[in-house]
């Protein structure tokens, strides 16, 4: 147990050392707070495009349901959308 925790340190170290870690950081960090940015802007019309689907079966609040979770979501599909 004490050498994976000394082996983890060692490369979380090593990551630290190059700069090209804090671009990914902050190229994530851009996205996020795009993200926000347009879902406070405009969310609403967003939720009404997921939500249309189930729009007659469900009630629900689209104001409550912009939430933590909700948001991983889009930005995790986004990403892995454009990735492939």
């Amino acid at each position: 147990m004490n050498l994976m925790w000394s082996l983890l340190q060692i490369e979380l170290y090593k990551i630290s050392r190059r700069p090209r870690t804090y671009i990914a950081f902050a190229a994530i960090s851009a996205i996020v707070l795009i993200f926000q940015f347009a879902f406070k802007a405009d969310g609403k019309s967003y939720m009404n495009l997921m939500l249309q689907s189930v729009q007659d079966s469900f009630e629900l609040d689209r104001d409550k349901a912009i939430n933590g979770y909700f948001m991983c979501y889009v930005i995790l599909n986004t990403l892995l959308c454009y990735s492939i």
